[in-house]
């Protein structure tokens, strides 16, 4: 609980102002959102460790998300993006959350590590509870439906922000 605390302190300190308030403009405590954390660590991979931290409020509003990876390189370059959502962005995916029912069953999977695969953790707290999903080789985040479609988003939008971390980096 105490590090779910910290991380959402750390994401607040460092999104926009404007996603760290809840909608009547008042600091917000932590079961005032839900908030999603998408870890991977690689053997072999372009990056050696990943997390995807997402702020959903939960009265509505706009959300945020925070990208943080170590490159798989000597000189290990981080990787930083953010990106803030839409009232109506935040709205759909607490909507692809609440069908995707983590705090119910599947929470098995496979660490891949140590023969240069990798470990995915799904970490959600919402409503003053907390699930820990491994991601990595579980079925239900394989096989069609909620969970597929969920982790498929979040995956894409991990994409997406390295994606506009390299666009940044090659404008400078």
């Amino acid at each position: 609980m105490y590090f779910a605390i910290i991380s959402l302190a750390t994401l607040l300190i460092l999104t926009p102002p404007c996603t760290a308030q809840v909608p009547s403009g008042q600091p917000g405590t932590f079961e005032d959102y839900a908030l999603l954390e998408l870890s991977s660590q690689a053997g072999r991979a372009l990056f050696r460790k990943c997390k995807l931290t997402v702020l959903l409020p939960t009265g509505g509003g706009p959300g945020a998300s925070r990208l943080d990876c170590i490159r798989n390189t000597k000189d290990a370059q981080r990787v930083e993006a953010a990106h803030r959502f839409t009232a109506e962005q935040t709205t759909d995916l607490r909507l692809r959350l609440r069908a995707a029912t983590l705090f119910g069953t599947g929470h098995i999977g496979t660490d891949t590590r140590e023969s240069d695969g990798g470990l995915v953790i799904l970490t959600v707290s919402d409503s003053g509870a907390t699930v820990a999903i491994v991601v990595s080789g579980n079925p239900t985040f394989s096989n069609p439906g909620p969970r597929k479609d969920f982790s498929d988003w979040l995956m894409a939008h991990q994409a997406d922000l390295i994606e506009s971390w390299s666009h940044e980096r090659d404008q400078q």
